[in-house]
């Protein structure tokens, strides 16, 4: 009885709760205009209500104006009760300052897929001297 009660609620809770690999991939250009060395580290995270998941993440230092990424990562799912991947990259970096300086892309929501996905690119160009992303 306790078993058969254990499982309907389990069922309730979880129904409609899937748990595979979704490939995500996220590439662009990094600008920065400066006259000395500049680094970058791009994380890539799925913003949850409790604890945020890391999906990627890259740190590069360059001498050049622009850079490109490419990175790759994966997620299984979303949590309970939430049918959408909540995108965000969030973006350190040393470009327009002596400091460091941080800041977050606009969330990308992707609707969660009923199987294994390999989802198409995201392409983010980030001007790191406007400190925002373009």
């Amino acid at each position: 009885m306790r078993l058969s009660i254990f499982l309907l609620f389990s069922s309730l809770i979880f129904g409609g709760y899937y748990c595979y690999e979704n490939k995500f991939r996220f590439s662009g250009t990094v600008y920065c205009k400066s006259e000395h060395r500049w680094c970058v580290r791009i994380r890539v995270i799925e913003v949850d209500t409790l604890i945020d998941d890391s999906i990627a993440s890259t740190d590069f230092c360059s001498d050049e104006t622009t850079k490109t990424y490419d990175i790759a990562g994966t997620d299984e799912n979303d949590g309970i009760l939430d049918r959408n991947f909540e995108i965000q990259m969030i973006v350190t970096h040393n470009c327009s300052r002596n400091t460091d300086t941080v800041f977050k892309t606009p969330i990308k929501r992707i609707p969660l897929p009923k199987q294994p996905t390999e989802h198409a690119t995201i392409r983010q160009h980030l001007n790191l001297n406007m400190n925002s992303s373009q």
